[in-house]
């Protein structure tokens, strides 16, 4: 749902009334100035896909380097905006929407660190799951109160010395 506002924060609607004062018996113009107020305008929620495995697997074992860098080049090629990212420690795991994956992920007991690819691209994954094989893929909304932002990662930065 995408909501239009146009102008709204900028203008000022300025209102020409007539009103009749009975001083003198003359119609006398007043300007009457009426301020609209901000309207919090809601983000409109965008559908992401992922593709998500562990770290050693995505990472090292995969050549998703060579994969991912062919893919930006056909981007720049086509004129298209890169649409995907990886995350690593994805901090969407945690939210609401994906318990069901969280208690998949458990059950298989898969090492507690992955690293997901993240795209608004969908047949992208798609793709990317028949190339990978052993990963999971799934789909979220963002942003919510679930998940603020959809790329945030929960491992700390370090420090490079």
């Amino acid at each position: 749902m995408k909501f239009s506002f146009p102008r709204l924060n900028r203008i000022v609607i300025k209102l020409r009334s007539f009103i009749n004062l009975k001083i003198f018996g003359n119609l006398r113009e007043k300007e009457t100035v009426v301020a609209i107020p901000k309207v919090a305008i809601p983000k409109s929620l965008t559908t992401y896909y992922f593709v998500l495995a562990s770290d050693k697997f995505l990472l090292v074992e995969e050549p998703v380097e060579e994969i991912l860098r062919e893919r930006v080049q056909h981007y720049r090629r086509i004129k298209k905006p890169t649409d995907f990212w990886i995350v690593q420690s994805p901090a969407f795991l945690d939210s609401e929407q994906l318990s069901e994956l969280r208690t998949q992920l458990k059950e298989a007991k898969l090492p507690e660190e992955h690293s997901a690819i993240v795209s608004t691209d969908k047949s992208f994954i798609t793709w990317l799951k028949l190339r990978l094989n052993n990963v999971a893929i799934g789909s979220f909304t963002a942003p919510t109160d679930d998940i603020p932002s959809p790329l945030a990662s929960k491992r700390k930065a370090t420090k490079i010395s």
